[in-house]
């Protein structure tokens, strides 16, 4: 087959878009449509996986030397992972509305069908994410962690900000009497935002933003949505080196 990383891009996007519509339907009112749709992302999820699964029992006696495909694994974990943290929110969400008559679409169902989704491909994956977490997942935490490098990596969406302020906004929620400047476009911002767990609020405490004619405004992420950013774009390689 050969290291083809367009399996692991196409899955991570599903991914990635699979657990913004499971937040997003938990932000909102429960609605049938929204269970609908998450159906529907469920099975397009079990798809990408199961090939990501095929790929790396195919592939991974040429991947298990190459440092680099190792690492493209090791950002494609981090994708899974949120997926993850995502649908344990969904299950929470659903232990919480046993009983509750929503709607004659079988809410327990959909949580349910996540659930066991995660437990298989935790088997399926768990020989191989053990293996790269042991051989090049502590250096990288150590980096994540400290969110060292982070604001020079984001030199071209940010000024006026450095990584010490990053990482009080980030892991402290303190917030700088001197805001930065958010250079980039507004819905990179949002996926900076998400990746990082801050609220919308937050980051208007972060960083300033200006419109096309350079007019101060207000981040929003409703309005700046993240859905068209995908996993190969450039300020989604960068982040994914950095994780809290």
């Amino acid at each position: 087959m050969g290291f083809d990383r367009n399996i692991l891009y196409s899955a991570a996007d599903t991914l990635n878009r699979t657990a913004a519509a499971i937040g997003s339907f938990l932000d909102s009112e429960a609605a049938v449509s929204g269970l609908e749709y998450l159906e529907e992302l469920r099975q397009d999820t079990e798809d990408k996986l199961q090939k990501v699964s095929l790929f790396l029992n195919d592939e991974w006696e040429r991947i298990e030397g190459n440092k680099a495909r190792l690492h493209e694994i090791y950002l494609f974990m981090d994708y899974y992972e949120k997926f993850k943290e995502s649908v344990v929110r969904l299950d929470n969400w659903r232990i919480d509305h046993i009983g509750a008559d929503i709607s004659d679409f079988d809410c327990a169902d959909v949580g349910m069908d996540y659930i066991m989704l995660i437990g298989d491909f935790d088997t399926r994956f768990s020989f191989v994410f053990n293996y790269i977490s042991n051989t090049i997942g502590s250096s990288a935490e150590i980096k994540r962690r400290n969110l060292i490098g982070l604001a020079s990596r984001l030199s071209r969406y940010i000024f006026g900000i450095d990584d010490v302020v990053l990482t009080k906004a980030i892991l402290q929620k303190e917030f700088p009497a001197l805001k930065g400047t958010w250079t980039g476009r507004k819905n990179e911002a949002t996926y900076f935002g998400k990746h990082f767990r801050l609220t919308c609020e937050d980051m208007n405490n972060l960083f300033f933003f200006r419109d096309k004619v350079n007019k101060l405004i207000k981040l929003h992420y409703s309005r700046n949505d993240d859905d068209k950013i995908m996993v190969s774009d450039e300020i989604a390689v960068i982040l994914s080196e950095f994780r809290i």
